[in-house]
């Protein structure tokens, strides 16, 4: 009988409409960048959450670096799985440097035209960027390990840079054979990125450097690449 609605200090004035200290898997609603996040780690100063979704479908979206919440601070350090899926008011996004992760389907047919993955980002997980039918500029700002199908399905994509050494696995930038990419016509690889049948059908592909060692020992990396006229190894 002595609940004085306190529950054990875990709320700050619920009776003001102020929500509870949130938990490991609790959502939050933050009002400034009008989206909600998922609470993935607490413990101590170690505060950091997922985004889960924004509150409406808008053409630019900002993922925040941290959000604040009861006058903490949480990094945001991932997309969470299907967060933008099929949602093709999107053209543009920008993605916070606390973020390590996107994960699965996290834009799958969206309707972005460009991104640009901060050197943070570690992890683009299955289908993430899968069948962005209007995507035309990828820009990789770190190492980082593409997984199955990241950026599947990108027939539109015309400028893909790579900043450090990437592992990029089966069918990450594959298309089609009736769908083929006819925009992409170069790449460059840094030093230590390692492949496996990561790029089917770009007809328009004519040039292809490796900065340095690369592993391609998988096979297929590059398949149905039938434009394709040089290939260059340095160091």
């Amino acid at each position: 009988g002595n609940n004085n609605g306190t529950n054990g200090g875990n709320t700050n004035g619920t009776n003001n409409g102020v929500i509870e200290v949130p938990g490991v898997g609790d959502t939050v609603d933050d009002a400034t960048t009008k989206a909600t996040y998922r609470v993935t780690k607490d413990v101590g100063s170690v505060k950091e959450v997922e985004y889960v979704v924004a509150d409406s479908k808008t053409e630019t979206v900002e993922v925040p670096a941290s959000i604040t919440v009861n006058n903490a601070s949480y990094k945001v350090t991932a997309i969470s799985n299907g967060a933008f899926k099929n949602n093709k008011t999107l053209k543009s996004v920008v993605i916070g440097q606390n973020v390590k992760t996107i994960g699965d389907n996290a834009f799958y047919n969206s309707g972005l035209t460009s991104i640009t993955i901060p050197d943070s980002v570690t992890s683009i997980d299955n289908y993430a960027f899968s069948f962005c039918t209007g995507l035309k500029t990828v820009i990789f700002g770190g190492e980082s390990t593409i997984y199955n199908g990241g950026f599947n399905g990108s027939f539109d994509l015309a400028t893909v840079t790579f900043a450090e050494k990437t592992a990029i696995t089966n069918g990450a930038f594959s298309c089609g054979e009736t769908t083929p990419n006819t925009k992409l016509k170069e790449l460059t690889f840094p030093a230590g990125s390692t492949f496996g049948s990561a790029f089917a059908h770009y007809n328009a592909l004519e040039s292809i450097t490796f900065q340095g060692d690369a592993d391609v020992s998988s096979g297929d990396c590059f398949s149905g690449v039938p434009s394709l006229k040089t290939l260059t190894f340095q160091g």
